[in-house]
């Protein structure tokens, strides 16, 4: 088994698909994507089932609620 430590950088730390940030007393949220996403949850030419592709799809429409975004992020990331 091997652990990693993610530090923060500017009071900012990355965990799974969320950046959280602290300012003064508050955290806020954001959507986090590694700059090698290419846009594509499952290639449409793959053999997964139609279910998965609706799910992976409902998955990323739905997260934007489902995170606790503040409203300038929930619009920054609704235009992505």
């Amino acid at each position: 088994m091997k652990f990693t430590i993610e530090k923060e950088i500017n009071n900012t730390i990355k965990f799974l698909d969320v950046a959280v940030q602290k300012v003064t007393e508050n955290f806020y949220f954001n959507i986090y994507r590694k700059h090698t996403m290419t846009g594509t949850i499952i290639p449409s030419d793959s053999c997964h089932p139609h279910e998965h592709n609706y799910v992976a799809i409902h998955y990323v429409a739905n997260r934007i609620n489902s995170h606790h975004l503040n409203k300038s992020n929930k619009k920054l990331n609704a235009t992505l």
